[in-house]
């Protein structure tokens, strides 16, 4: 538990360097291509030079988080996954509709999320008891949208709505929908 917490800080803060840097750099390059007045930057940079650190600091960190986070690879390889259960949820009318209340699930077993919005845009994310986001995704109308997760811990979830969608987004909120058992 500690070394996962201590990774997942580990990323955070890579991350949020790498973000102010590349911040930085942009607002320092786009000031001196568009500045009236001459500035001069202690350093020389060119446009291509810029775009290649860029590209070679976005890959580094993909591969870096592929390595650190489990969800990653299971979207890349969910071809090759055995779901075990798969679990069909439509949403319309600012309403989850779950094809059982709660939804039972198993420790350690692939499932299969795939939902269908009948008319707007929804966001549909799992929490846990404490209200920490397990995962998310959009829901997007006229599309099958899917992912596989596996609950590395028992217990009680709850769904909520994770992108505004209208004046009834608020409602979309549904406590202990989701049952993980050993």
């Amino acid at each position: 538990m500690v070394c996962k917490m201590y990774a997942t800080t580990i990323v955070g803060i890579v991350y949020t360097v790498y973000a102010l840097t590349v911040l930085t750099l942009m607002s320092l390059f786009s000031r001196a291509v568009t500045s009236e007045k001459k500035i001069n930057l202690k350093f020389k940079i060119s446009l291509t030079s810029w775009i290649i650190f860029v590209i070679v600091l976005a890959l580094g960190f993909h591969v870096f988080t592929h390595i650190k986070f489990p969800w990653t690879r299971w979207q890349v390889l969910k071809k090759q996954i055995l779901s075990k259960k798969e679990v069909a949820i439509n949403v319309a009318d600012y309403k989850f509709y779950l094809p059982e209340d709660p939804i039972k699930l198993k420790v350690n077993e692939p499932v299969k999320f795939t939902l269908f919005s009948q008319d707007v845009t929804y966001g549909f994310g799992i929490f846990r008891d404490d209200g920490t986001m397990v995962f998310q995704m959009q829901v997007l109308p006229g599309h099958a949208n899917e992912i596989i997760w596996i609950f590395d811990k028992q217990g009680n979830y709850s769904i909520r709505s994770t992108e505004y969608s209208g004046p009834e987004n608020w409602r979309m909120f549904l406590k202990d929908a989701v049952v993980v058992s050993e």
